[in-house]
């Protein structure tokens, strides 16, 4: 069942659980949502220098958590529209960096790797106050835990792109990949972008969502855990879908309409979701 208003159940705890989807007139009023133990999440910033749009609603988030200090922040994958090493320089990044480095000093920041970024590290997360996070992970809390994913690892219809993914996050290759030369990783990354823009021309869109049966087969895979929840992204189709007693919640990716930049975000404060529509 999909819903664009919200609900509440009885998770696989035997706890009742609540999810709102609400749209924030102003990024201004974000703290009414965020208390100290309050957990953020999100996705598919795809930054780069070709984004100063992006760049700066990312800086203007930051500001406004900077301020309300929830207790985790969760970027769970694409942060970055290609990540090619930490001998790379970003200029147009310093200033993003400094944000981060200064929320992290009153909240913990956890990254996972996303699709377009999966060879982020932790040699480039350290300095920034931030931790490196495996793919899928579970978020343990008192009667309700949660399991995070960036979520292409669901798209098990679009078998192409899980046969290259396999190989690019081998741990061997992954070694390779960041000791080669500068100059191979810019031509592998423009390779990978222009793949998975004509991926996405010439295959149906619902190869491209992900399988209710991969959904279905994670929660199983966890069944001991009892988790009710499981939020991720990648698939650019925000929303709450809820099955039985477990629902999912999907993070919307970040982009510009009408000189506006839009997302949705996640905010967890006890076993009460909040899927929030910004523009920032």
């Amino acid at each position: 069942m999909n819903t664009d208003t919200g609900f509440e159940w009885t998770g696989a705890a035997g706890d009742p659980i609540k999810i709102d989807h609400l749209a924030l007139s102003s990024l201004e009023l974000l703290h009414e949502h965020i208390e100290p133990l309050s957990d953020v999440f999100i996705a598919d910033l795809h930054l780069s220098v070709d984004t100063p749009k992006l760049n700066q609603a990312f800086e203007s988030l930051l500001d406004q958590l900077i301020q309300t200090q929830p207790q985790h922040l969760y970027i769970m994958g694409d942060w970055f529209n290609a990540w090619l090493g930490h001998d790379i320089e970003m200029p147009w990044f310093d200033s993003i960096a400094a944000s981060v480095r200064t929320l992290s000093k009153k909240t913990h920041i956890y990254v996972l790797p996303g699709n377009r970024d999966f060879a982020i590290n932790q040699k480039f997360l350290s300095p920034l106050g931030a931790e490196l996070m495996s793919d899928p992970m579970l978020l343990r809390e008192l009667n309700q835990n949660t399991i995070l994913s960036h979520g292409d690892r669901y798209c098990t219809g679009d078998v192409g792109y899980q046969r290259m993914k396999k190989v690019l996050t081998n741990p061997w290759v992954l070694g390779l990949l960041r000791a080669s030369p500068k100059r191979f990783r810019l031509k592998l990354s423009e390779w990978l972008r222009g793949q998975s823009k004509a991926r996405t021309r010439i295959k149906a869109q619902s190869i491209m969502d992900v399988e209710q049966s991969a959904i279905e087969r994670q929660f199983k895979l966890d069944q001991e855990n009892r988790p009710s929840v499981l939020i991720h992204g990648h698939t650019h189709r925000p929303g709450l879908h809820q099955c039985g007693s477990n629902a999912r919640i999907v993070l919307g990716d970040w982009y510009v309409d009408r000189q506006q930049v839009h997302t949705q975000i996640a905010i967890k404060t006890g076993s009460h979701f909040t899927l929030l529509k910004l523009e920032l």
